[in-house]
Formats: structure tokens, sequence, C-alpha cells
């Protein structure tokens, strides 16, 4: 059902994004099938290089990821080589290092994990492999690679939206210029119809991204439970609830935070996990 309603949204995603290429692509020659296979090229290139090795390493740098130093890879190497075997990995992931005090550890594009130094210095051994777990579940799971393909085509999207709007935005302004120096009222009407047109496009674009985006942030949150399953299944279900056990700042529930949260709250996936 997760994977069913996960390529539901990232279909919506990809779809939305390519009317928006297509629209600005249909900009500078008059024909459909070179605005929408065009738009099929771009999105289809950019997804290709984001999974490629090229797009690893440009969303390790994004994400300031460095290799870890000698004393910190004593303690991430070994942690990773067992949680290899005792899940039978057929691929070693890379293990690198975010400065952020704050202990976490993120999965990035098809197959880099790593921890932060906050995580390295507040977690003991066995909780660090754990949360290690936790990150390879995204991996194994696919999730990685969704997000990448939303983030991609949204990047891509999002300068087709931007970039239509400044178009139709000038030629407002040139219709309303045309109608005030020329006392032309059908330049005027031009003016604000297509400034109307440009305000009309972002809104409806606003609003069918938000609907995206708070279903995608549901399937994330979907697949949160799904790793922690992952790391449980393999032996870490212990080290991952000692983890998630740990006092975190406390904020108050609202209706609106929940929505926009990308992890489930640290109580729910606990009890999810006793009951594993």
């Amino acid at each position: 059902m997760l994977r069913f309603f996960r390529l539901v949204v990232l279909g919506g995603i990809v779809v939305i994004n390519w009317v928006l290429i297509a629209m600005f692509l249909s900009l500078f020659k008059d024909s459909p099938n070179f605005a929408g296979i065009g738009a099929i090229v771009v999105e289809g290139g950019l997804v290709a290089v984001a999974l490629s090795p090229w797009g690893e390493r440009y969303f390790r740098f994004t994400n300031r990821l460095r290799r870890p130093l000698p004393q910190e890879g004593d303690v991430l190497y070994p942690a990773l080589e067992r949680l290899a075997a005792r899940c039978g990995l057929n691929r070693m992931p890379e293990v690198f290092i975010q400065h952020n005090a704050h202990p976490n550890a993120l999965a990035v594009g098809t197959g880099t994990v790593a921890v932060t130094t906050g995580l390295l210095q507040q977690a003991p051994a066995e909780e660090i492999e754990a949360v290690l777990a936790h990150e390879v579940g995204h991996l194994v799971n696919g999730d990685t690679k969704i997000r990448l393909v939303a983030y991609v085509t949204n990047a891509a999207g999002n300068v087709a939206l931007w970039a239509l709007t400044g178009i139709i935005l000038v030629m407002s302004v040139v219709g309303f210029g045309g109608g005030m120096m020329g006392g032309d009222r059908s330049m005027s009407g031009f003016g604000w119809f297509m400034l109307l047109l440009a305000w009309s496009l972002k809104a409806s674009i606003w609003i069918l991204t938000k609907l995206l985006q708070l279903s995608y942030l549901a399937v994330g949150r979907r697949e949160e439970y799904a790793a922690d399953e992952y790391a449980a299944r393999h032996g870490y279900r212990d080290g991952l609830i000692a983890f998630l056990s740990r006092p975190g700042d406390v904020k108050p529930e609202r209706v609106m935070a929940a929505l926009h949260a990308t992890h489930p709250a640290p109580e729910a996936r606990i009890e999810r996990l006793m009951r594993l």
C-alpha cells in the first residue's frame, strides 16, 4: 500500500512539473510535440544525472558531508561492516559525517549514509549502529531514489514556473505601458489580462503543489516506520528504541505542525517498535 501511494504522489509531482516545463518550452516553438517531448527529455535527463555518481557527489556537497576522521572511522567502519554482514547487503554504503550538534543521521542518493558529529559525541556505539541500520533501510527500500526524483523534477518545474511568470509579467508591463502612452484601452486590457493570468498560474500551482507536498510528507512519515521495521528485523530494535527515547525539545502538538512534520513523533515510533 505504501509503495502504491508513494508512486501515485511521485507521479503527481512529475506530471505537474512536466506541464510547467512543457508550457515554458512552448514559448519558443508553437508545437505541442516539441514542448511535450522536450519536457520529458529535460526531466529524464535531470533524473538520470541525479541518480548517477555525479549526482551522488552533488548531494553530498549540498548536504556538506565529509569523510570521517580516523577516530570517527574507528567507530563507524566496524559498525557498518557488522551491519552489512547482519543485513546481508550486496553493496556496502559509504559513510560520511555532517557537522551538526544535533544527534541525527541521513541517507542521501543511492548509496550514502551520514551521521552528525552530535550523534558520534552523544550516543553509544550500539545506538549509532542502530541508527545506521535505519538509514540503510531507507536505501534498501528505495526511499532516497524517490526523494531524488521528486527533488530534481521540483527544481526544474520551479525554474520553469518562475520563468513563465516573469515573462507574463513583462508582457503585462508592456501592455500597461502601451495603454498609458498611446491611450489604447485594448493594450491596458491586455496588461490586466496578463497580470491576472500570472497570478492565476501562481495560485493554481501553489495549491496543487501544497496538496502534493502534504501527501509527500505523509508518505515520508510512513517510510520512517518502514525503515524502523527494517532495522528491527535485523536485530536493532532495542538500540533504536534507546536512541528515540533520548530527551529532546518538547513541542506542543498542533494540527499544522503534525501535517508538515517530516518524521513521526518519537513516542509513536517507539510504540510501533515495541509491538515488533
